[in-house]
């Protein structure tokens, strides 16, 4: 079955971008925070904290995938990156128990920017398809 490209407006574009690079950003932020710490917490016995190596290493699976996924299936990975946002915001919930502040919620926040316009995106670019069909 041959697959055909959907031309889109410029400013899909550019929103379909910038969505992807802040989503990579945000990513390799946390995917360094989270390397970086494991690395000083066992830096004198590299054996002593496994569990904080597992987290990282699933957080860092889970955090490439929502930056890989909007390359090729731009419709789940905003519902992926959307999800992602509200795991993180009740996870720092839960962390702080009860001590919310400003910076909590400005670093999920690119989570819901990307996931929102990777939705945003797919809807503009195949509302023509989804007009034809009803």
């Amino acid at each position: 079955m041959a697959v055909t490209k959907v031309k889109s407006p410029w400013w899909v574009n550019l929103m379909r971008y910038f969505a992807r690079g802040l989503m990579i950003l945000w990513a390799g932020f946390w995917i360094f925070f989270a390397v970086a710490s494991a690395i000083s917490e066992t830096s004198p016995d590299p054996n002593a904290n496994a569990l904080g190596w597992m987290v990282v290493i699933i957080g860092t699976i889970l955090l490439a995938a929502g930056a890989i996924i909007p390359w090729i299936w731009e419709r789940i990975a905003g519902y992926l990156l959307i999800t992602e946002g509200v795991f993180f915001l009740v996870f720092f919930l839960i962390v702080a128990s009860g001590d919310v502040n400003l910076a909590m919620f400005l670093i999920i926040l690119p989570a819901f920017i990307s996931g929102g316009l990777s939705l945003t995106c797919w809807y503009l670019t195949h509302k023509k398809d989804l007009n034809k069909s009803s």
